[in-house]
């Protein structure tokens, strides 16, 4: 069975399909075509297809071994595969420039003459470097970018992977969070192997900085009914991006490659923005009269659409005030903050303000209990001794609601019977009292019977006794299943991007999770 290369239907003769659906009656041209879906197309003396190589001499079989060790079976494939395409369209423009006296039936040559408008991805991705760079450090020493050129620093980290790297777009929709954080040194940077592709030092940093910088603030200021399914891009709202072809066109309009001049770099924000200022920043030069290009940053914007905004919820979460605050108070602390975009009012942030008790049995928090959709978390294998544990994907504020602790729920001597059957199994029974009901959760198997599609995050979360970092707060909470006391997770300090979220079991006073933690002295750090 092979691809038809006309229209990649799989069959098993592709001459008689050729002859009898395409008409193809030219001997060479079928040749050529035969040759093509059978990966027979000779390219020993063909430019290497890898971006920046340039090699073109001999055995390019050979060479793309031998040089570029770093690439995945999979990943010379299909370079091969580019390489066979590119040789065969050759073939076929120079049958067609010679008039043969049967006429050609296949247009594959002149699509591909159509396609050589499109975009030179290399070119544009080496004129976004400078603007890119400067995003780069700005976020690496945490000051502020504008939206428009978070969507920009995006748009590049997807075409590394669609285009440097030749990745389908189907596999760039789906690359999730999970995928990134279990990758793996190499020889020349990171390995993805969920992909099987190796990505250089500088390719790394840039979709770190994205995952770190841009993406967790993404997941922060979404709506609550948002859910970004662990879809490493999402949009500035936080939902995945689902039209990677509109980006990539995007990117190629802000660097237009016929034009024969770059777009200026992206110029840099001031590190810390007028105290008084509370209106988004431009990136270029504002005055009358300016007849410099616009800059990235503002082309984006008018590609994008999307409007700056922000939730003011954010700033009560991050300032944590005890009671009301007035909006005197809120101005005073929003100018200390100095932001220079998506600043919310005072009037705002003081309607926003709900007491932490009645925060957490909001309508949000109770529908993420029930379809356990917390955000901002991800599974991670920390391999032996700790294996498998959880980190953050967006930063949380001291005393934020992370997740909680989800099981079916017994009695504590149901508890206690459960917990003495187990047998060189980690213990996941979690015994706590609220208001001298004791009550216990069992969340031994995973994933658990209401919820059989998905892991639950508080079960996985390992034991620190000295450095914890969130700690579970039994509340009375109106769940679908009645009224009841529930464990909530909250931050006990500020949490950032890829940090572990540990907890005390409370193993050394007999409390927690039965005690399954003494011995283990690893888990004591």
């Amino acid at each position: 069975m092979a691809p038809c290369p006309v229209c990649k239907k799989m069959l098993s003769s592709i001459s008689a399909h050729l002859s009898t659906v395409h008409h193809v009656e030219n001997v060479e041209e079928k040749k050529i075509l035969i040759q093509l879906a059978n990966q027979k197309v000779s390219i020993l003396t063909s430019p290497c297809p890898v971006p920046g190589c340039g090699y073109q001499k001999t055995r390019l079989d050979r060479h793309l071994t031998s040089c570029h060790r770093d690439l995945s079976d999979q990943a010379r494939e299909r370079y091969i595969q580019t390489a066979q395409r590119i040789k065969a369209i050759t073939l076929l423009r120079e049958l067609r420039a010679s008039s043969p006296n049967v006429p050609m039936a296949t247009r594959l040559d002149l699509a591909a003459a159509d396609e050589s408008s499109t975009p030179d991805y290399d070119q544009v991705l080496e004129s976004a470097k400078s603007g890119v760079l400067d995003i780069s450090r700005r976020l690496g020493m945490g000051q502020q970018v504008e939206e428009s050129q978070q969507t920009l620093f995006r748009y590049v980290c997807e075409a590394i992977l669609l285009k440097e790297h030749q990745l389908a777009e189907s596999a760039v929709l789906n690359f999730k969070v999970e995928h990134w954080v279990s990758r793996t040194p190499s020889t020349s940077g990171i390995f993805l192997e969920h992909f099987g592709i190796s990505l250089t030092p500088q390719q790394e940093e840039w979709l770190e900085m994205y995952f770190a910088h841009i993406r967790s603030w993404s997941v922060k200021k979404s709506s609550p009914d948002v859910h970004d399914g662990g879809i490493f891009f999402l949009s500035q709202k936080g939902v995945p991006v689902v039209n990677l072809p509109n980006d990539m066109k995007r990117l190629w309009e802000l660097y237009p490659q016929a034009s024969g001049t770059d777009l200026p770099a992206v110029a840099p924000l001031p590190a810390v923005a007028p105290a008084s200022s509370c209106q988004l920043s431009s990136a270029a030069g504002s005055e009358e009269g300016d007849d410099e290009q616009p800059s990235c940053s503002d082309a984006v914007g008018q590609a994008t659409g999307q409007p700056t905004t922000m939730s003011s919820l954010f700033f009560t979460d991050k300032c944590k005030f005890r009671n009301r605050p007035s909006e005197a108070r809120v101005y005073h602390r929003l100018r200390a903050e100095n932001w220079s975009a998506n600043c919310p009012s005072a009037m705002d942030v003081v309607k926003s303000w709900l007491p932490v008790k009645d925060h957490i049995k909001s309508p949000d928090i109770i529908r993420r209990i029930q379809e356990q959709s917390w955000k901002g978390l991800c599974l991670k294998d920390f391999g032996p001794p700790k294996n498998k544990g959880v980190i953050a994907t967006m930063p949380f504020s001291k005393g934020e609601v992370v997740c909680d602790y989800h099981g079916e729920y017994v009695t504590q001597d149901e508890g206690n019977r459960r917990m003495q059957q187990l047998f060189n199994e980690a213990c996941y029974v979690f015994f706590f009292a609220g208001r001298g009901e004791k009550v216990c959760i069992d969340a031994q198997h995973s994933p658990c019977q209401c919820h059989p599609h998905q892991d639950t995050f508080g079960r996985w979360m390992n034991h620190s006794r000295r450095s914890p970092n969130v700690k579970p707060h039994v509340f009375k909470l109106p769940l679908t299943e009645g009224t009841r006391w529930h464990p909530i997770f909250l931050a006990l300090t500020d949490i950032q991007v890829n940090e572990e979220l540990l907890w005390d079991y409370g193993v050394l006073s007999d409390e927690g999770l039965g005690g399954e933690t003494v011995g283990l002295d690893w888990l004591n750090t």
